[in-house]
């Protein structure tokens, strides 16, 4: 068989553009439903979700964005990690809701027959203020933890992380480490 000499022609016949078109699809996919389940739990929490999820949100991706605009050799890993932070928060937000209301549709008496425990009114009471005051917490605790994350990152970067070593220098000890 000879080898052909003309290199212009195409050598393999690849579903390219339909590969392209099914990446693409995925990625406005999924940012449609987090903007859908963003737009669902505003409306659920109604005061809580304008003045706090909503707010959260946004400070979540600006700390991104930001991180983005500093951060250069981390890039693709920042825009993975905000995805997929906030479709974890606005899930757990939203199934933080449908669990506390199907907790408080249960009477306070009969919560710890429910649960199968043989627990007290005063218990369950507390059980019931409990899992409201978690979901609190993770309203405001989560994108906190982002944010500081984010921050993190660009502290490393910089080098004022642990030891003044950016990542740069860093992946420099580790590859004469590596070639030694």
């Amino acid at each position: 068989m000879a080898i052909n000499k003309d290199y212009t022609a195409a050598r393999y016949k690849t579903p390219m553009l339909k590969g392209k078109v099914w990446e693409l699809l995925k990625i406005y996919v999924f940012y449609f439903l987090l903007f859908i389940l963003l737009v669902i739990d505003v409306y659920f929490y109604a005061y809580l979700g304008r003045n706090i999820l909503l707010f959260a949100s946004l400070l979540m991706i600006v700390a991104a964005i930001i991180s983005w605009c500093m951060v250069p050799t981390e890039r693709p890993n920042m825009i993975t990690a905000l995805k997929r932070n906030l479709f974890i928060y606005l899930g757990i937000m939203l199934l933080a809701y449908i669990t506390v209301t199907l907790m408080t549709s249960i009477d306070s008496s009969q919560l710890g027959i429910s649960l199968g425990l043989n627990t007290g009114q005063t218990q369950n009471n507390a059980i019931q203020g409990w899992i409201t005051m978690m979901v609190q917490f993770s309203m405001i605790g989560l994108p906190l933890a982002f944010i500081s994350y984010e921050v993190k990152r660009i502290w490393t970067f910089y080098g004022f992380g642990f030891g003044h070593v950016t990542k740069r220098k860093r992946m420099e000890q580790l590859q004469k480490n590596i070639v030694r």
